[in-house]
C-alpha cells in the first residue's frame, strides 16, 4: 500500500464513521468527565467532516507531486 492509498483508505473509515452517526446507528457520542457525562456527538460529526477534507487534500496533493514527478 502506498501513501495515497493510505489517505483514502482512512478516509473512507472517517466516512464509514461520519454515515454511522447520521444514520442513526450510533445515537449519541458521551465523554464521561469529572462533572458529569457530557454529549460530543455533533462536535465529532464536524472531526469527521474536517478528518475526511484533509484526508482527501493530502491523498490529492501526493497525486499531482507524482504525476508532476513522472
Amino acid at each position: 500500500m502506498n501513501i495515497v492509498e493510505y489517505f483514502e483508505m482512512r478516509k473512507r473509515e472517517v466516512e464509514e464513521q461520519l454515515d454511522a452517526i447520521e444514520s442513526g446507528r450510533v445515537i449519541r457520542l458521551v465523554c464521561e468527565t469529572k462533572t458529569g457525562p457530557v454529549d460530543v456527538t455533533e462536535q465529532e460529526k464536524q472531526r469527521l467532516r474536517q478528518a475526511s477534507k484533509d484526508y482527501w487534500r493530502a491523498a490529492e496533493n501526493l497525486r499531482r507531486i507524482n504525476s508532476s514527478q513522472k
